[in-house]
């Protein structure tokens, strides 16, 4: 029943709108725990090839915090350091690219707040600190739940600071 609800409403919505395409959304809940939480390359390379296609500078910094995350779970030092540099110049290429968009600037202060010293990744925090706090109440909610739930837990970015 519900699916024919839903069915329904899809197809009143496109019916009724001059786009004939639908965008497909990245699933945020899903990218950002296994951001936080993955244990193996393995399910950070299974969610780099589930990210959608349709906002490509998003999938591009999504890409690149997610490789930085890799990078602490794969073997060897020169891997470590090759994986987490492919990451970054992702991450920062889709920064060039989309420098207001407030999640790409979150994706990074999480990397440079976690980022090991020796990276010498860690100078845009305030910045994107910044950026963060003066758009948080404009974010899409899901988005907004999340950087809620990260800054609970977060010396950089603490939750008192984003209301």
């Amino acid at each position: 029943m519900n699916y024919l609800i839903s069915l329904s409403l899809l197809m009143t919505m496109a019916a009724s709108s001059s786009i004939n395409t639908l965008t497909v959304l990245p699933d945020r809940p899903t990218i950002y725990a296994t951001l936080n939480a993955a244990t193996t390359a393995e399910e950070i390379d299974q969610q780099i090839e589930s990210l959608p296609n349709e906002v490509p500078n998003l999938r591009t910094g999504y890409e690149g915090a997610l490789l930085m995350r890799k990078a602490g779970l794969v073997s060897g030092p020169f891997n470590k350091l090759a994986t987490f540099r492919t990451g970054r110049a992702r991450l920062e290429k889709a920064l060039d690219n989309g420098k207001l968009n407030p999640e790409l600037h979150f994706l990074r202060l999480i990397i440079q707040e976690h980022a090991p010293r020796i990276l010498n990744y860690k100078g845009n925090l305030r910045g994107d600190k910044a950026i963060v706090k003066a758009h948080f109440n404009r974010m899409p909610d899901d988005l907004r739940k999340i950087v809620l739930g990260y800054s609970r837990n977060s010396k950089v970015l603490p939750e008192s600071e984003l209301h």
